[in-house]
Protein backbone atom coordinates (compact mmCIF):
# COMPACT_ATOMS: atom_id res chain seq x y z
CA UNK A 1 0.00 0.00 0.00
CA UNK A 2 2.86 2.36 0.79
CA UNK A 3 4.32 1.89 -2.73
CA UNK A 4 1.02 2.99 -4.24
CA UNK A 5 1.10 6.35 -2.37
CA UNK A 6 4.68 6.91 -3.42
CA UNK A 7 3.71 6.19 -6.99
CA UNK A 8 0.87 8.75 -6.90
CA UNK A 9 3.19 11.38 -5.43
CA UNK A 10 5.78 10.63 -8.08
CA UNK A 11 3.19 10.96 -10.87
CA UNK A 12 1.88 14.20 -9.33
CA UNK A 13 5.35 15.78 -9.26
CA UNK A 14 6.13 14.47 -12.75
CA UNK A 15 2.93 16.04 -14.13
CA UNK A 16 3.70 19.34 -12.39
CA UNK A 17 7.24 19.31 -13.81
CA UNK A 18 5.94 18.63 -17.35
CA UNK A 19 3.32 21.41 -17.07
CA UNK A 20 5.91 23.91 -15.79
CA UNK A 21 8.34 22.92 -18.54
CA UNK A 22 5.70 23.33 -21.24
CA UNK A 23 4.60 26.67 -19.79
CA UNK A 24 8.21 27.88 -19.75
CA UNK A 25 8.75 26.80 -23.36
CA UNK A 26 5.50 28.49 -24.39
CA UNK A 27 6.33 31.75 -22.61
CA UNK A 28 9.91 31.92 -23.91
CA UNK A 29 9.46 30.53 -27.44
CA UNK A 30 5.90 31.33 -28.48
CA UNK A 31 5.23 34.65 -26.76
CA UNK A 32 7.17 37.66 -25.58
CA UNK A 33 6.53 41.09 -24.14
CA UNK A 34 7.14 44.31 -26.00
CA UNK A 35 7.04 47.95 -24.98
CA UNK A 36 5.64 50.58 -27.32
CA UNK A 37 8.11 53.34 -28.09
CA UNK A 38 6.61 56.48 -29.58
CA UNK A 39 3.18 57.75 -30.52
CA UNK A 40 2.64 56.35 -34.03
CA UNK A 41 -0.09 53.98 -32.80
CA UNK A 42 -2.11 56.52 -30.79
CA UNK A 43 -4.90 56.32 -29.78
CA UNK A 44 -4.75 52.50 -29.75
CA UNK A 45 -1.30 52.03 -28.19
CA UNK A 46 0.56 54.64 -26.17
CA UNK A 47 4.23 55.30 -25.52
CA UNK A 48 5.62 52.86 -22.90
CA UNK A 49 2.57 50.55 -22.97
CA UNK A 50 3.47 46.86 -22.58
CA UNK A 51 1.94 44.13 -24.74
CA UNK A 52 2.06 40.36 -25.01
CA UNK A 53 3.15 39.30 -28.49
CA UNK A 54 2.54 35.93 -30.13
CA UNK A 55 5.81 35.11 -31.90
CA UNK A 56 4.89 31.80 -33.53
CA UNK A 57 1.87 29.93 -34.89
CA UNK A 58 -0.14 32.93 -36.09
CA UNK A 59 -1.74 33.94 -39.37
CA UNK A 60 -1.67 37.56 -40.47
CA UNK A 61 -5.01 39.23 -41.12
CA UNK A 62 -6.23 42.70 -42.00
CA UNK A 63 -6.35 44.85 -38.89
CA UNK A 64 -3.77 42.87 -36.90
CA UNK A 65 -1.25 44.84 -34.89
CA UNK A 66 2.24 43.47 -35.50
CA UNK A 67 5.76 43.99 -34.19
CA UNK A 68 8.32 44.40 -36.99
CA UNK A 69 12.11 44.10 -36.97
CA UNK A 70 13.13 47.52 -38.27
CA UNK A 71 16.67 46.47 -39.26
CA UNK A 72 15.30 45.49 -42.70
CA UNK A 73 14.09 49.01 -43.51
CA UNK A 74 15.88 50.94 -46.25
CA UNK A 75 17.58 53.24 -43.74
CA UNK A 76 18.19 50.31 -41.34
CA UNK A 77 15.48 51.80 -39.15
CA UNK A 78 17.68 54.71 -38.06
CA UNK A 79 14.82 57.20 -38.43
CA UNK A 80 12.71 55.26 -35.92
CA UNK A 81 13.61 54.86 -32.25
CA UNK A 82 13.66 51.44 -30.58
CA UNK A 83 14.63 48.00 -31.89
CA UNK A 84 11.30 47.28 -33.52
CA UNK A 85 8.12 49.02 -34.63
CA UNK A 86 4.48 48.31 -33.97
CA UNK A 87 1.98 48.92 -36.78
CA UNK A 88 -1.42 47.79 -38.05
CA UNK A 89 -1.75 45.49 -41.09
CA UNK A 90 -3.77 47.26 -43.78
CA UNK A 91 -2.80 45.17 -46.82
CA UNK A 92 -1.80 41.54 -47.36
CA UNK A 93 -0.05 39.94 -50.35
CA UNK A 94 -1.92 40.73 -53.55
CA UNK A 95 -4.12 43.48 -52.09
CA UNK A 96 -4.49 46.61 -54.18
CA UNK A 97 -4.58 49.78 -52.07
CA UNK A 98 -5.72 53.16 -53.33
CA UNK A 99 -5.37 56.37 -51.34
CA UNK A 100 -8.05 59.01 -51.77
CA UNK A 101 -6.07 61.78 -50.07
CA UNK A 102 -8.74 64.39 -50.81
CA UNK A 103 -11.28 62.55 -48.63
CA UNK A 104 -8.80 60.68 -46.40
CA UNK A 105 -10.13 57.25 -47.38
CA UNK A 106 -8.21 54.07 -48.21
CA UNK A 107 -9.62 51.59 -50.72
CA UNK A 108 -8.61 47.94 -50.48
CA UNK A 109 -9.34 45.84 -53.56
CA UNK A 110 -11.83 48.46 -54.77
CA UNK A 111 -13.82 48.74 -51.53
CA UNK A 112 -13.44 51.70 -49.18
CA UNK A 113 -12.34 50.89 -45.66
CA UNK A 114 -15.38 51.92 -43.65
CA UNK A 115 -14.75 55.18 -41.81
CA UNK A 116 -16.94 56.64 -39.07
CA UNK A 117 -16.65 59.29 -36.40
CA UNK A 118 -18.56 59.17 -33.14
CA UNK A 119 -18.06 61.39 -30.08
CA UNK A 120 -14.83 62.75 -31.59
CA UNK A 121 -13.37 59.25 -32.12
CA UNK A 122 -12.46 58.07 -35.62
CA UNK A 123 -12.83 54.41 -36.58
CA UNK A 124 -11.57 52.80 -39.76
CA UNK A 125 -12.63 49.24 -40.55
CA UNK A 126 -13.65 48.86 -36.89
CA UNK A 127 -10.45 50.02 -35.19
CA UNK A 128 -9.68 53.41 -33.66
CA UNK A 129 -7.42 55.84 -35.52
CA UNK A 130 -6.32 59.40 -34.77
CA UNK A 131 -7.72 60.81 -38.02
CA UNK A 132 -8.20 60.11 -41.68
CA UNK A 133 -5.39 59.26 -44.12
CA UNK A 134 -4.83 62.51 -46.03
CA UNK A 135 -1.18 61.80 -46.83
CA UNK A 136 0.11 58.97 -49.01
CA UNK A 137 3.67 60.27 -48.47
CA UNK A 138 6.12 58.60 -50.92
CA UNK A 139 3.55 56.29 -52.57
CA UNK A 140 1.75 56.50 -55.87
CA UNK A 141 -2.04 56.76 -55.57
CA UNK A 142 -2.47 53.01 -56.09
CA UNK A 143 -0.14 50.21 -54.94
CA UNK A 144 -0.30 46.42 -55.01
CA UNK A 145 1.21 44.57 -52.08
CA UNK A 146 3.83 42.13 -53.44
CA UNK A 147 3.77 38.43 -52.63
CA UNK A 148 5.32 37.71 -49.22
CA UNK A 149 4.77 41.28 -48.01
CA UNK A 150 2.31 43.28 -45.96
CA UNK A 151 1.41 46.97 -45.94
CA UNK A 152 1.31 48.57 -42.49
CA UNK A 153 0.15 51.92 -41.11
CA UNK A 154 0.29 53.53 -37.71
CA UNK A 155 -3.09 54.41 -36.21
CA UNK A 156 -1.76 57.96 -35.70
CA UNK A 157 -1.88 58.60 -39.44
CA UNK A 158 -0.49 62.12 -39.26
CA UNK A 159 2.55 61.07 -37.19
CA UNK A 160 3.69 57.64 -38.32
CA UNK A 161 6.62 56.27 -40.31
CA UNK A 162 5.01 53.30 -42.02
CA UNK A 163 4.64 51.63 -45.42
CA UNK A 164 3.80 55.01 -46.97
CA UNK A 165 7.42 56.06 -46.36
CA UNK A 166 10.14 54.88 -48.75
CA UNK A 167 12.48 54.04 -45.84
CA UNK A 168 9.89 51.49 -44.54
CA UNK A 169 7.98 50.47 -47.68
CA UNK A 170 6.39 47.09 -48.07
CA UNK A 171 7.19 44.90 -45.07
CA UNK A 172 8.35 41.33 -45.66
CA UNK A 173 6.21 38.83 -43.76
CA UNK A 174 9.47 37.34 -42.46
CA UNK A 175 10.31 40.71 -40.84
CA UNK A 176 7.30 40.32 -38.53
CA UNK A 177 8.43 39.37 -35.04
CA UNK A 178 4.91 38.65 -33.89
CA UNK A 179 1.31 39.66 -33.52
CA UNK A 180 0.12 41.73 -30.55
CA UNK A 181 -2.31 39.74 -28.40
CA UNK A 182 -3.25 42.10 -25.57
CA UNK A 183 -2.13 44.90 -23.28
CA UNK A 184 -0.28 43.83 -20.13
CA UNK A 185 -0.16 47.02 -18.03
Amino acid sequence: MRDRKFSRKTWFFLIIAVVLTLATVFITQVTSFTIVSGNSMLPTLGDSDRYLVQRRFYTLSHGDIVVIDKSHFADNGESIKGDSVIKRVIGLSGDELRFDTENGVIYRNGAALEVAQSDGVWREAGYTISGLTYDKKDLPETVTVPYGCIFVLGDNRGNSEDSRNSNVGMVGENWVIGKVLFRVN
